[in-house]
């Protein structure tokens, strides 16, 4: 893939801001032609539209959660890997299936945090901090034989 040319891309969006300026300008001739009272109507319709826009914005914030108009979020977010816990990353064998992977987690009580990034696997092992002999012993617990989990180590 070739880098794009920074002349063409210069050149599109002149060619745009001219097609947009044009278009103001062919706006402003009409409006201009018209009476005052017409005027006067055109104006309070573009601000009935501007009304109408900003009580959707605030409706659609009391009634969905996931939008706030608020520049600081009344819950704190968290993100996956800072959710409080102990970690690990994780390589599974290329011969080992989806069911034994999930059967093997599930059973560990194992959950996958994120992944895979070049074949290896985020995985919360508790929702709480773990000692190092505990989390060490974890590790061992699933790696096994070798023939499900490859490689496992603490996550930093």
């Amino acid at each position: 893939m070739t880098a794009p040319d920074p002349d063409r891309s210069r050149s599109i969006l002149e060619a745009a801001t001219r097609r947009g300026r044009a278009l103001a300008m062919r706006m402003a001739r009409a409006l201009d032609s018209l009476p005052p009272s017409q005027r006067g109507a055109v104006f309070l319709v573009l601000l009935g539209l501007l009304v109408v826009q900003l009580a959707g914005i605030v409706q659609l914030g009391r009634t969905n959660p996931a939008v706030s108009l608020d520049p600081v979020s009344r819950e704190p977010r968290v993100e996956p890997g800072l959710t409080p816990g102990t970690y690990a990353i994780v390589s599974f064998s290329g011969e080992a299936r989806m069911g034994a992977i999930a059967s093997l987690l599930e059973a560990r009580g194992v959950e996958i945090v994120e992944g895979p990034k070049a074949g290896i696997w985020r995985v919360r092992l508790s929702r709480a901090p773990l000692d190092a002999a505990t989390v060490q012993g974890q590790l061992e617990a699933l790696k096994g034989d070798g023939r499900i989990v490859v490689f496992a180590a603490p996550a930093l």
